[in-house]
């Protein structure tokens, strides 16, 4: 039996507050009156009674206020469930057993009421304006928060208790229940309506001051609607890579990272989400089992591991980068990784995305001189389109070999002893033993680090992260409830593209296509017979969920526990199901490791990620730190003001317009006769009439003094174009976007 609580709240209610009360009475043993500030004598009525609960605010806080005075009572109370009712006749006390009864059964957070699914006998016509205003929010809540709901505001409500606990609002006044509905949305909490009876005994009843006009009242819920979106996802560009060199950002601070660790691992160990069967506390331990595993096989092919400082139960440090070249800024994340595992006594490990797909097969590498520099795309092999780091093989050996002397030839004169002398000698030997373009070039980068930072850290590819039995275990967990993970991507995807103005359609995520009964999984697809990589889609057939490119290939997975073993022979059959970007990190954070360490612009679309933790799982989305540097090639230059361009073309275009003003050289008096001309047109008021011949009158003048001020505008295009010139030198020079291995040793030896 669910222990359950009945909440009234009343505001000036003494003729109606009895009542209620004896009616609420008569369905629930245990019942609140909160009294917001009543001035009537209301709680009066109620002091003698020992049978009621009695909350009195000392002043009129507002509706809201007054929920939230009966949320805390429920949770001090150890209470299942709380029913809010209103104290004026709308609600139907006998009512309330249904409402617990659909709680319980519909294993919901929250039942609302609704005026508005089906017609009772004798219901009242709603006020317009109530409709109206109803109607128009209950569609806002349906397109930003995907809710399906028919009726905004009924009061008459049962919320499971332990929900209440994540459920905080601060509105104090009627608006509440669109807050309320805001972080419902944000926690992905389950709410299902009841229809009840349309019943307004006082349509004209107020709500106070301008409120009772119905478009101030529409305005108000729609700014506490706003702010309740906007404050449900982190606001402004929190994170940027910093501007000045050798600058680092590191969000939280490093002091907090303890604190960090320990409440991800403590929310771990205290949830209660369940995939496939399993806890997520089992399915953590067997993932990062497997992780180990496969971090200490991978690197252990390279570089020496030293297994006796491992501990099985030490925290698990994770960050990720794909097997590229890439700036020093991820490799200041890499060196952070590792110092922070050692200090905290964390095992550090890099996943390697390798099933990403490579955009290019050259490096930007700088050349010439310091005042004119220049960019080159080297190769380093040849195209190969669509195929995933895990399947691209190094395609032209002979382009591979003298890429690194390449390289150093093109920066000769600018850049003394790049990294690159080192580092490619690395990846040929390296090139000896696998023929994998990308655990070539991050194999030696891991080895470089080592030699370099005394790195413990390991490394291990996705591909593998991906093919351990615990991810199998969410895999099929998630292919099961797919319709309801994509609506929940979709929504969460709606929101983060309005909340921070993204139009693009592929930000953070693309959408997740739907033909018929076919889902679009967030997952990619490649076999051996096609190593291209492909969408996969989804759909359910009977008690089988059918697997397919929709192109050549198909297969079919039992929804039982074979799931996950059929899973395992399409893959030695060489069918490879590899994590898109976001639920890469999505599983990382869930079970691989306690700390992620997030780049900057992961960290900004991992903020969506976070939405499907609290949604999808229910769960508090796993804290992470972010984590960038800039460094800048150390080439000597002079430095370039960044307004100079920008101040000539202002000047010239004051020549244009203005050229009398640069005639000092040769004295007004060569053109007098023009200068009077467009005073006189100056000082000719415009009208309509003659606004155009006003227009091509001054103009004219304008270019009758041209040829007198022709030297001063050959001046100034020539410092324009060096002022050009100097500025694209510098925007060469002081990028931050050049490869780690461009770099001396010396500018990356040392953080």
């Amino acid at each position: 039996m669910l222990r359950t609580l009945t909440a009234v709240p009343v505001y000036n209610e003494a003729a109606h507050v009895m009542g209620a009360v004896a009616g609420a009475l008569c369905y629930c043993h245990d019942v609140l009156v909160v009294d917001d500030g009543s001035t009537d004598g209301t709680a009066s009525l109620l002091h003698p009674r020992d049978d009621v609960h009695l909350i009195v605010h000392p002043k009129n806080l507002g509706y809201g206020a007054a929920l939230r005075t009966a949320f805390d009572f429920a949770l001090r109370g150890g209470y299942d469930v709380l029913v809010t009712i209103d104290c004026d006749g709308q609600h139907q006390p006998q009512l309330i057993p249904s409402f617990v009864e659909r709680l319980q059964a519909d294993e919901a957070d929250i039942v609302s009421g609704s005026r508005y699914r089906r017609r009772f006998p004798g219901d009242s016509e709603p006020p317009a304006d109530r409709r109206r205003i109803n109607q128009l929010v209950t569609e806002q809540l349906r397109r930003r928060l995907g809710l399906s709901l028919t009726d905004a505001f009924c009061g008459f409500k049962a919320y499971r208790v332990s929900s209440l606990a994540r459920l905080r609002t601060t509105e104090p006044g009627y608006a509440m229940p669109l807050e309320l509905w805001a972080r419902a949305a944000q926690l992905g909490m389950r709410i299902v309506e009841l229809p009840v009876p349309m019943i307004y005994l006082d349509p004209s009843r107020s709500f106070g001051g301008a409120l009772d006009e119905a478009d101030m009242r529409l305005a108000m819920y729609g700014s506490v609607l706003d702010a309740a979106v906007r404050e449900s996802w982190p606001t402004g560009n929190r994170w940027s890579a910093p501007t000045e060199d050798r600058g680092v950002l590191i969000d939280p601070p490093l002091e907090q990272v303890a604190e960090l660790v320990a409440e991800n691992r403590r929310n771990l160990r205290e949830s209660r989400c369940e995939l496939s069967g399993r806890t997520l506390t089992s399915i953590a331990e067997q993932a990062r089992a497997e992780l180990l595993a496969a971090a200490v096989q991978w690197t252990g092919a390279y570089r020496a591991v030293d297994l006796s400082s491992m501990d099985p139960d030490a925290p698990v440090f994770l960050s990720g980068h794909q097997p590229t070249m890439f700036h020093p800024g991820v490799w200041f994340k890499n060196y952070t990784l590792d110092r922070l595992a050692k200090r905290h006594g964390a095992t550090a490990v890099q996943l390697v995305i390798d099933g990403d797909v490579p955009t290019d097969w050259t490096l930007p590498v700088i050349g010439g001189t310091p005042d004119d520099p220049q960019i080159t795309q080297v190769a380093f092999d040849r195209t190969e389109p669509r195929v995933s780091f895990e399947r691209r093989r190094i395609e032209d050996r002979s382009l591979f070999a003298t890429f690194g002397d390449r390289v150093i030839r093109q920066m000769d004169g600018l850049v003394s002893d790049p990294l690159m002398a080192r580092y490619w000698p690395l990846a040929l030997a390296r090139a000896e033993r696998t023929d994998n373009l990308g655990a070539c070039l991050a194999q030696a980068r891991h080895q470089l680090e080592a030699s370099l930072w005394d790195s413990h850290s390991l490394e291990s590819p996705q591909s593998a992260m991906c093919s351990g039995r615990a991810f199998g275990w969410f895999l099929v967990d998630l292919l099961k409830r797919l319709p309801e993970f994509r609506a929940i991507y979709h929504q969460a995807l709606r929101e983060y593209r309005q909340v921070y103005r993204v139009r693009s359609r592929s930000h953070p995520a693309a959408e997740l296509a739907a033909d018929g009964d076919w889902i679009e999984a967030p997952l990619w697809l490649t076999t051996d017979d096609d190593p291209r990589r492909r969408r996969l889609f989804v759909r359910r057939r009977g008690a089988e969920l059918v697997l397919a490119d929709r192109q050549s290939f198909e297969a079919c997975v039992p929804t039982d526990d074979r799931a996950v073993e059929r899973l395992f022979e399409l893959q030695r059959a060489g069918a490879r199901i590899r994590t898109r970007a976001l639920l890469t990190t999505f599983w990382a954070r869930l079970a691989l490791g306690d700390l992620f360490i997030h780049g900057v612009g992961g960290a900004k679309y991992d903020r969506m990620t976070d939405r499907l933790f609290e949604r999808f799982l229910g769960i508090q989305p796993p804290r992470y730190l972010t984590v960038s540097g800039t460094w800048r090639l150390p080439i000597a230059c002079e430095p370039v003001d960044p307004n100079a361009v920008r101040t000539i073309r202002r000047q010239l275009r004051e020549l244009t317009f203005h050229p009398e003003h640069f005639l000092e050289a040769v004295g007004e008096s060569v053109c007098s006769a023009a200068l009077a001309a467009k005073r006189r047109w100056i000082e000719t008021p415009p009208t309509p009439e003659n606004a155009k011949q006003r227009c091509l009158a001054i103009r004219h003048q304008n270019a009758k003094m041209q040829p007198y001020v022709a030297r001063v505008r050959e001046e100034l295009e020539r410092r324009r174009t060096d002022a050009e010139r100097h500025q694209r030198a510098d925007r060469i020079l002081r990028s931050r976007d050049y490869a780690f291995c461009l770099f001396p040793e010396s500018s990356l030896k040392f953080f």
